[in-house]
């Protein structure tokens, strides 16, 4: 028989493979041919019936891998990753609990008024899961009549949707078989199984076969049947893994762009017009687009028929990302209930051994909302929240162990927007946050080209000039790395206090500009290519605020922190990842006119509060610093740090102010590598004498010299005597609690190390990433022993701040709901935006305005007190100003 009329036959059932086998046996030659021969002749030599006899899901798994390993860009353009079967049984098991529990459905999946939709099948594992388990109820107890009948049942209220032709073909193939071994009286063709766009507009004829033919026209006819489900049916249960792929703005069809003259576009109800700003641009994933689609289908398209279950294995960014804070509120607001299993609390790039999918990076969640018809709630639907920890296998432990209804879920906060975690049982919540004492942030600067930064001058000397000689247009703009910001025809703003010759970058002919030294990661010190022709988003208002005296706080509040301080600081300008390499927001101390970045009225309130007669803003600073900026406060706080944002709590107690900022200016002494917070008195010389750290901390030595010709390859710790080794050079007086020192899981010396060894570090998008340092160089080491000596005093006062925290916590604090009575919060809108010069002066007479507070007061005396007959030292004021202002107190 030939192949063609292999095609012919299969087609009665297996449509997209009988079709597909017929187009390509049609006209056959050459090279062709002698592919065809040879897969004829692989796929022959396989003892099919055997090895589906041992593996009944042989070929699935022979399509997956093949996939993997024939077209991996394929599968992750697509966001193909297809779902381990144990997650997918208990998936639908809790779903079948849901609609026997909450939704009045005892008989759960097996009830004949439950219609459910897969609207991304992939192989079909979560329709052959459904199969199974209704199989399974339905002859429980001997009934082993009701297996094969119970699936006749539900074969027409099963639908599955998918755009891949390969996966599609698989999905046919597998619901054959398992219809076949339960002997159900159900033609493959009778299954409303559809090759079809779920996000296309249905109301538009589709696109997906106009240019084949003839050939092709059932499966347009199927594709058609598909759009009159998305239009007219009534689901009661959407469940699958949709597709994971970010960045996929203009691939959301109908849900992204709307449909002609029905309204906004559904993914508008996700967003909060506006009020999340650039957050929002995470909307714009294959994976959101599918939610819309989902709740769309079962909570709003039919007025007479809103109530069901949507139940996505996803992305988590949702359960606590800024982006998703009006999808929140919208789940929130339309459904009865929820509950979100954390799949990943290790965050971003969880072990290995953890993963569920392998080849999946990001945060992974189990979400199930449900909402009932009818049902009138005046509250927001209580959202529930459980995570799975370890290895995978005891993940899918725990997740057998899981029940809705049973022990293990913490609800989430009652506020629309708010994050899916867990409300807190710590006060947490009554302390103000991070950015209510210091309202004004951004991200740190974000190069998106990796050849601007380098820990050698010399090395960006030579990039720099190896891209402005290139004559080759095609392979300058290679070099370069064009992006939606930069290109080297593409004009770009000035860096403040750096401007770029006035010519476009693919004209430049001139030197190399002087590079300048940011924070590149934690403690790590790098030098930047200051020219904004090269930096895709510079952040002018954190240039503008590189002032004397300036200390940035940087804070990681998109993900949750499980190690290391909460906080860091640093004298220098911060990069986006600053903190672990994972994104992050810079807030500065001072604005660029060195006005406070402290909220409106805060530094009196406090001052009244401890009886003195001013709190300096690096007063605050220091004592956000002694609090947070260890490990034992992100581990009290473990839990409420799985929502993202830090937390202060602000003592009410005088002497603990005052101990606080004494321990908080030796963190920020330290973490601005002495640069900050000089007092030599007290163990904090200036780091800008040599050798600053030998009277300190004389064990810190640099013993022997680091091999001078090459960089360095091997890195070891010798614990016994203390020693950190790299190519042949010792370091001493290194302490295993330095060497393991970690900033959001990441280990700082490692990291450092890494950008100064003979390995790229990071991502490498250009050959000019590739342009490294020769040999280890001498600046390093004394780099090295500096961030030693930062290590060595940050750990030391470690232990002092933990009694601190515990001292502060138990005594009375300074909440939010003070702060509130006081008008000191909510931040005045003004005070959320970088002030930058004269434009900011307040008008004589306005300066306790919206925004800038009165100079400060002298304590109040108490009655028993004897009366200070000695005259005031004046106050130094807030900040310079010109104008003389009243002051408040005795004169």
């Amino acid at each position: 028989m030939s192949l063609h009329e292999v095609g012919r036959r299969l087609g009665a059932e297996h449509s997209v493979m009988g079709r597909a086998l017929q187009i390509l046996t049609d006209q056959v030659e050459g090279e062709f041919r002698d592919s065809l021969d040879m897969l004829v002749r692989v796929i022959d030599a396989i003892d099919w019936r055997s090895s589906l006899a041992g593996e009944p899901g042989f070929h699935v798994h022979l399509y997956e891998h093949f996939l993997q390993e024939y077209d991996a860009d394929l599968r992750k353009d697509s966001g193909t990753y297809y779902t381990p079967a144990p997650l997918v049984t208990e998936m639908i098991r809790l779903v079948d609990e849901v609609l026997a529990h909450t939704l009045d459905c005892p008989d759960g999946f097996a009830d004949p008024g439950v219609s459910i939709i897969d609207p991304s099948m992939g192989t079909g594992t979560f329709l052959t899961g459904i199969i199974d388990l209704v199989a399974r109820k339905q002859s429980e107890g001997g009934n082993e009549g009701f297996r094969a009948e119970s699936v006749q049942e539900l074969a027409s209220r099963l639908i599955g949707f998918e755009k891949q032709m390969g996966a599609f073909a698989v999905a046919q193939m597998r619901v054959g078989q398992m219809l076949r071994h339960l002997n159900a009286r159900v033609r493959l063709r009778d299954m409303r199984l559809h090759l079809a766009d779920t996000l296309a507009d249905p109301w538009r004829p589709s696109e997906l076969f106009d240019r084949y033919g003839a050939l092709w026209g059932p499966l347009r006819d199927d594709a058609e049947a598909a759009s009159t489900i998305q239009r007219n049916e009534r689901i009661t249960v959407v469940i699958g893994n949709p597709p994971h792929r970010e960045q996929a703005e203009g691939q959301g069809g109908w849900i992204e762009k709307g449909s002609p003259g029905r309204g906004a576009p559904p993914l508008d109800d996700f967003r909060l017009r506006g009020a999340a700003g650039v957050y929002e641009n995470k909307l714009k994933s294959l994976c959101t687009y599918f939610w819309r689609w989902a709740t769309h289908k079962v909570f709003d398209q039919h007025g007479d028929h809103r109530h069901g279950v949507v139940c996505f294995v996803s992305t988590g960014g949702f359960i606590r990302g800024a982006g998703f804070q009006g999808m929140r509120s919208y789940l929130r607001r339309t459904c009865t209930e929820g509950w979100v299993i954390d799949l990943t609390p290790e965050t971003k790039r969880p072990p290995l051994s953890s993963r569920f999918f392998p080849g999946v990076q990001q945060e992974l969640a189990i979400a199930i909302f449900v909402r009932r018809q009818d049902e009138r709630r005046e509250n927001l639907a209580p959202v529930h929240y459980t995570a799975v920890h370890g290895t995978r296998q005891y993940k899918e432990q725990q997740l057998h162990d899981l029940h809705i209804g049973g022990p293990g879920w913490h609800t989430s906060r009652p506020a629309e927007s708010a994050p899916f975690t867990p409300g807190s049982s710590s006060g947490w919540d009554s302390f103000p946050a991070l950015i209510d004492l210091m309202p004004w942030y951004k991200p740190g600067v974000a190069t998106n080209r990796n050849w601007v930064i380098s820990p050698s001058k010399a090395t960006l000397r030579r990039r720099w000039d190896r891209l402005v000689q290139e004559r080759n247009p095609d392979t300058k703009q290679a070099l370069f790395k064009k992006t939606h910001g930069r290109a080297l025809d593409k004009e770009a703003p000035q860096i403040p206090g750096h401007p770029h010759p006035p010519v476009l970058l693919g004209e430049e002919h001139g030197p190399c500009p002087s590079p300048v030294r940011i924070a590149r990661r934690a403690f790590d010190r790098q030098w930047l290519i200051a020219d904004g022709r090269l930096i895709d988003r510079p952040r002018s208002d954190l240039w503008r605020a590189v002032v004397e005296g300036q200390v940035f706080v940087v804070e990681q509040h998109t993900q949750r922190l499980q190690t290391g301080p909460a906080l860091l600081f640093t004298a220098l300008l911060p990069d986006v990842d600053y903190f672990k390499g994972n994104g992050g927001r810079a807030l500065p101390l001072l604005h660029a006119d060195r006005v406070p970045n402290i909220a409106p009225g805060l530094q009196n309130h406090l001052a009244n509060s401890y009886g003195i007669q001013e709190v300096l803003p690096e007063d605050l600073l220091a004592y956000i610093a002694a609090v947070t900026a260890h490990p034992a406060f992100t581990e009290r706080y473990a839990d409420d740090l799985n929502s993202p944002g830090v937390r202060i709590p602000l003592t009410a107690d005088g002497a603990l102010w005052h101990d606080a900022i004494r321990l908080g200016r030796h963190i920020l002494w330290a973490s601005t590598f002495g640069t900050r917070c000089i007092n030599p008195g007290d163990d904090r010389p200036a780091g800008t004498t040599t050798n600053w750290w030998r009277p300190i901390y004389p064990e810190i030595r640099y013993a022997r010299e680091v091999g001078a010709d090459v960089l360095p390859s091997t890195v070891s710790y010798d614990s016994e005597h203390e020693h950190l080794i790299i190519e042949g050079g010792i370091f001493t007086g290194v302490t295993p609690r330095m060497r393991n020192y970690t900033t959001g899981g990441r280990n700082v010396l490692d990291s450092w190390l890494a950008y100064r060894s003979d390995r790229t570090a990071g991502k490498v998008t250009s050959h000019l990433d590739r342009e490294r340092p020769e040999r280890w160089e001498p600046d390093w080491s004394r780099e090295l022993v500096e961030i030693l000596a930062v290590l060595r005093h940050l750990t030391a006062v470690e232990p002092q701040q933990e009694e601190l925290l515990s001292r502060i916590v138990a005594a009375p604090l300074i909440d939010v709901a003070e702060l509130t009575r006081r008008h000191i919060l909510p931040v005045p809108e003004r005070a959320q935006h970088a002030r930058t010069g004269p434009d900011h002066e307040f008008l004589p007479g306005m300066e306790t305005v919206d925004g800038q507070p009165p100079s400060p007061v002298d304590p109040l005396s108490l009655p028993n007190d004897p009366a200070d007959t000695t005259q005031p030292k004046p106050h130094p004021p807030v900040h310079p100003s010109s104008r003389a202002r009243r002051r408040r107190g005795p004169a």
